[in-house]
């Protein structure tokens, strides 16, 4: 098989078959006797399944079997194709391309599937969350913070003027400050955190067993920071500023669709007391 353009890797017998197989990555193609030494074929084929999460191997069944019901055994419990024994170069060639062809089109499919996903769940733009995939990430993280009892922080973010900025430096140079936001703003957070595009310039950001003292250090972290970043487009420097809401999981508020209209509050609050602040709800004064 050498000659026909393939690496080859022979097994001594079945255990080390099924360790091969197990590697990571493993071999694609696998041609495999029926009756071998620690494990046969289809004992093999068994426990090597075919997974969406892993890569794809096209089992080949050597036997010297050749009834009907051997075949549908072997293919029911994972041989993918049969070759009776004696075997021909010429028909063992033609089922090994036949696999490659599967294991190409298998990768090509997870591919285009891991693409479907990230344009399903990611915005394109600032290759952050958008709103759908943020909100069911959200929910999740303070399912799990109220079935644990730790405290979850949510901000809400807005650009503070714009619109000025499109009208002044074009959709393009808009583009450009929305990227530069989402890069700072991730750099500011931990890989546990969660961050989403929730509309035009309107970000939001989960902290998971944060309280609101804390997630008020986190945005004011962000905003002073954002206040100094000198965003260059097309030899013109543009400055931003942002204002943040921020709420918290309490007694009072233990929705997520509560938390965001308290931290949409505060957010609107800050933009009505001169912008560039960050503002904790009310709510998350009250005493539980």
């Amino acid at each position: 098989m050498g000659d026909w353009g393939y690496d080859v890797i022979e097994a001594a017998d079945g255990l080390e078959a099924y360790e091969r197989l197990t590697e990571n990555p493993p071999p694609r193609i696998a041609i495999l006797d029926w009756n071998m030494p620690g494990m046969d074929g289809v004992s093999i084929c068994q426990k090597i399944k075919d997974d969406k999460d892993k890569p794809f191997i096209y089992k080949i069944l050597l036997t010297s079997r050749d009834t009907t019901n051997d075949l549908v055994y072997a293919l029911e419990n994972g041989a993918h194709n049969f070759q009776t024994k004696p075997i021909s170069p010429v028909e063992i060639r033609s089922h090994v391309k036949v696999g490659r062809r599967l294991v190409e089109s298998d990768d090509k499919l997870k591919e285009y599937a891991k693409l479907m996903e990230k344009l399903a769940n990611i915005d394109p733009l600032t290759n952050i969350y958008n709103r759908r995939f943020f909100m069911e990430n959200a929910e999740k993280e303070l399912a799990r913070s109220l079935r644990y009892d730790r405290s979850f922080s949510l901000l809400m973010m807005d650009i503070d003027y714009f619109k000025k900025i499109n009208d002044t430096y074009g959709h393009a140079g808009g583009d450009k400050v929305l990227k530069s936001v989402t890069n700072l703003c991730s750099e500011a957070l931990r890989d546990s955190d969660i961050i989403g595009r929730i509309g035009g310039e309107e970000f939001a950001i989960v902290l998971p067993e944060t309280n609101e003292e804390k997630a008020f250090e986190v945005a004011e972290r962000i905003r002073t920071s954002l206040s100094e970043l000198i965003i260059t487009y097309e030899g013109e420097e543009i400055q931003v500023t942002m204002s943040i809401g921020i709420s918290s999981l309490s007694n009072h508020s233990k929705k997520l669709d509560d938390i965001l209209k308290n931290a949409d509050d505060a957010l609107y609050q800050a933009k009505g007391s001169g912008r560039n602040k960050s503002i904790i709800s009310q709510s998350c004064l009250l005493l539980d």
